[in-house]
């Protein structure tokens, strides 16, 4: 059987088979290589006669999103089988994060990975202190416009008025795509526009995931829809992965941060 690695923790690996999600162990013989499964990757499964299953060899990965280690000097894989990046930020509340922006999409041109901006809670108004209230939804803030000049798409969106959800689920039709952004930012709020039968919730994420210093990787079960989305969990920068719209419209979504 084929599937999708949905999760891992603790050498027991969540796998999406044929609508169904399994419980699977590495075999021996690559159990050695443990390190280099990562959600998103196809897999070989096979089911005991009691039930239980095993890993038995990981298919050749179309793209990846990975961040190497200059301390430890290797390369630790996020996602697998990845399209694009979502870089998400909110215009206020909190406000734009521009150097994680900028690390962000640096991740994804060192991944070779297309990548486009989320500019969520735009129905907000600017911070008091700020002194500005918020643009309208066409006019982009000026801290954005270099990345606009720079060629990346810029969706803005809003959960509460329903502004863009319309063109990010168009934009993730058909593709792979990896949501990553600071926590608050409105994350899981698109996930649940995109894909309400979801229902994340971040405090709820928070007590499942595997915590690394910046980056989380977790798991949502999966889904049918009519959109291909992501969310992340709660805390440091996070990201999460899901399908876009495929044959039959099935869904299958995932956390990987």
């Amino acid at each position: 059987m084929i599937g999708r690695v949905l999760q891992g923790v603790g050498g027991v690996y969540r796998v999406y088979v044929d609508g169904a999600e399994l419980e699977c162990s590495l075999r021996g013989r690559i159990k050695q290589g443990e390190g280099s499964i990562a959600v998103g990757d196809r897999v070989e499964v096979d089911q005991q006669a009691d039930g239980s299953c095993c890993i038995e060899a990981v298919l050749p990965r179309r793209g990846q999103l990975s961040r190497r280690s200059f301390a430890k000097r290797r390369e630790q894989v996020l996602a697998a089988n990845v399209d694009q990046l979502a870089a998400v930020v909110a215009l206020t509340r909190p406000e734009p994060d521009l150097f994680l922006l900028d690390r962000l999409l640096a991740v994804a041109e060192l991944n070779d990975l297309d990548a486009f901006i989320v500019l969520n809670k735009v129905d907000l108004e600017a911070e008091p202190e700020s002194g500005a209230r918020t643009p309208p939804f066409h006019q982009l803030p000026e801290s954005l416009s270099p990345y606009s000049q720079a060629g990346y798409e810029i969706i803005p969106t809003s959960v509460k008025s329903g502004t863009g959800i319309d063109s990010l689920r168009e934009r993730l039709h058909g593709r792979i795509t990896v949501f990553a952004g600071a926590s608050g930012v409105g994350k899981s709020s698109l996930l649940n526009a995109l894909l309400p039968t979801a229902l994340f919730s971040p405090t709820r994420q928070a007590c499942r995931i595997s915590s690394r210093p910046h980056w989380n990787r977790m798991s949502c079960p999966p889904c049918s829809g009519s959109s291909g989305l992501t969310s992340t969990a709660a805390g440091s920068p996070t990201a999460g992965i899901a399908t876009s719209p495929v044959a039959r419209c099935e869904r299958r979504c995932w956390k990987a941060g």
